[in-house]
């Protein structure tokens, strides 16, 4: 069984969909050469094929491209919610930097900052 690692994937999310189903297909027919088995790919395959292993080969590329297909979007899934809660932070440290700036500032000079006025300091 090929390593599929979340950088490869993250290569492979960059690609048209096409693109990314072609190279799905050549790792899975790569493995099937090498022997090199998915083995709950295989296992769903043998019982398919119900133990025809010849069957079981063919069923197989099917098995594995849709195991590697659901690698691929739980990994798309994963870098949203990454983007999500980086995005989040950023306006958490946001808020808390107005925050601070307006604890430091006069009650006056907090009103013309948030009127958009610049504040300056003699």
């Amino acid at each position: 069984m090929q390593k599929v690692d979340s950088e490869f994937l993250a290569d492979l999310a960059e690609l048209s969909e096409r693109l990314a189903a072609d190279k799905l297909y050549e790792i899975t027919i790569s493995e099937v050469q090498n022997e090199q088995y998915d083995p709950a790919a295989k296992a769903r395959a043998i019982v398919e094929a119900d133990g025809d292993m010849e069957r079981a080969k063919a069923l197989y590329i099917k098995h594995r491209v849709r195991r590697l297909n659901d690698l691929l979007e739980q990994s798309k899934a994963e870098k949203k919610i990454q983007e999500l809660a980086e995005a989040e932070n950023k306006a958490r440290r946001l808020t808390e930097q107005k925050r601070i700036t307006e604890a430091r500032m006069s009650k006056f000079e907090r009103g013309l900052y948030r009127l958009g006025k610049k504040v300056s300091k003699k």
